[in-house]
């Protein structure tokens, strides 16, 4: 489970700023603590702001962190990534000098099995230049390497000689060459799980789309697993309010690669009933918002089903607004989310940032700020001028493009409703 993630000096993120899943205690926040994690931790978050402010940055961010532990291991949310995801350079915040000096900080704490972990890199002209995991409230290292430099602390120090740092190339996470090294040490091995198992969606790869209908041909090649999450995938589209009464799933050629291979493309017919009659579609015939939810269903199946996290940038994209409303209350209602599965997206929708969905700590806002840089903060941290956080039966949506929030296309100055 995601407790916070950390980014500093990342293209136009330049001071430390974090996403917080741990829920506002106190400071008048009471509303949906029936939806919270363990009674605690956030199972949605919102970011909203302009083109341009840094929404895309932020989650970039993570991808590239996820990349950096997943590309070693080929293979994210169960996705392979010879061609999804090509490499995302660590590049610093360009518009300070000092900062093209500074390293990109990358911190992610975790909560996994009961235990709290807190793993954090920093990077240098794409080598890192500092790593460590700590895990027990953070008071116990795992490991800690600066440089050339590795301590080790527990069960690790008697297994791994300590040399072995400088055989690790300067790109490489330490924790990817112990995994690929060693077996048996649980903390590592969960947290590089937690990397390769979390669902990262980013409609700007030319293949992520056909890729994430590869998990429903992926599923339909295993006839009993396969058979039920059919059932389940028409159902949620039912409960979305799309009339597909079935679909079909085939292969067909593509092009011949060598006289003994061939390489197949998938393709997917949906079935409608008017009446008694049925008819198919090619899907590519669908409307883009049932295509896009098309290939986002499962993922949401599968998220909800094991508890993973899942990070999609522009989620509402095509999307009616009472669908996304839908998508979101997958995620806050306990019953249809019992293992505590994490959604975490960015939007301009507008219609759904109301006190019927979100709680206050799960709406943020990022903007460019004087200077050219991404600022996050959320709507609890906000002060109207009488100094009091914004109210739960706010219009928060209205109060935004009022500019009470900043963040938004028409008002730039959030000064004041700090």
């Amino acid at each position: 489970m995601l407790l916070q993630f950390t980014v500093e000096n990342f293209q136009s993120i330049k001071n430390r700023t974090s996403i917080d899943m741990v829920s506002v205690q106190g400071k008048g926040i009471s509303e949906f603590k029936d939806s919270l994690i363990k009674d605690r931790y956030l199972p949605v978050t919102a970011i909203y702001g302009p083109n341009g402010g840094g929404k895309t940055t932020l989650l970039r961010a993570f991808q590239t962190l996820q990349f950096l532990i997943g590309a070693h291991f080929n293979q994210i949310g169960g996705i392979q990534l010879n061609r999804t995801l090509l490499p995302i350079p660590v590049s610093p915040f360009k518009f300070d000098k000092e900062c093209l000096a500074k390293p990109t900080i990358f911190e992610v704490q975790l909560e996994i099995k009961g235990i709290e972990y807190l793993y954090g890199i920093s990077i240098l002209n794409n080598q890192i230049i500092e790593e460590f995991l700590l895990k027990k409230g953070f008071t116990t290292p795992i490991f800690e390497r600066v440089d050339q430099k590795l301590s080790m602390w527990s069960e690790m120090a008697n297994i791994v000689p300590g040399d072995i740092v400088s055989k690790v190339a300067p790109g490489m996470p330490f924790v990817v060459f112990i995994k690929s090294l060693y077996t048996g040490f649980s903390a590592i091995d969960d947290v590089i799980n937690w990397f390769l198992t979390t669902f990262y969606v980013d409609y700007n790869s030319p293949f992520q789309e056909q890729d994430l209908l590869n998990n429903i041909y992926n599923y339909s090649r295993t006839e009993d697993k396969g058979a039920k999450v059919k059932v389940k995938i028409l159902e949620m589209l039912k409960n979305m309010g799309i009339q597909i009464t079935d679909y079909e799933v085939k292969e067909t050629p593509a092009r011949i690669i060598a006289p003994s291979t061939i390489d197949f493309d998938i393709e997917i017919t949906t079935m409608h009933t008017v009446g008694t009659q049925n008819f198919k579609l090619p899907l590519p015939a669908e409307s883009n918002g049932t295509q896009k939810i098309f290939s986002l269903v499962p993922l949401f199946i599968a998220s909800l089903e094991t508890g993973r996290a899942i990070f999609i940038d522009e989620l509402d994209a095509k999307l009616h607004p009472k669908l996304l409303e839908f998508i979101v209350k997958l995620y806050t209602c306990k019953e249809t989310n019992p293992k505590g599965a994490q959604l975490i997206f960015t939007s301009h929708e507008l219609t759904t940032m109301n006190n019927k969905v979100f709680r206050r700590d799960e709406i943020y806002f990022i903007a460019l700020v004087e200077g050219q840089h991404s600022e996050l903060f959320s709507l609890v941290e906000i002060k109207g001028e009488d100094g009091k956080i914004v109210r739960k039966d706010a219009t928060y949506n209205k109060q935004y493009l009022e500019g009470r929030y900043g963040a938004d296309p028409y008002f730039t100055s959030m000064t004041g409703w700090r």
